[in-house]
């Protein structure tokens, strides 16, 4: 993910990442994915985050 800030274009670091979504199996895979390895603050600082971009999303 590094590289891909650093060295992708915006289009297509957004590209990526919409095309993980159209592969996951679905919201327990993505839940499963992002949340894996993080602390218990960490996880509900990623809910707020994502809470936040589906708000933007949806307007």
């Amino acid at each position: 993910m590094d590289y891909a800030r650093a060295y992708l274009p915006a289009d297509e670091r957004s590209a990526m990442l919409q095309r993980y979504f159209q592969v996951a199996s679905g919201v327990e895979e993505v839940a499963e994915d992002l949340g894996r390895g993080l602390l218990p603050g960490h996880r509900q600082d990623l809910a707020d985050i994502l809470r936040q971009i589906a708000e933007r999303l949806a307007t």
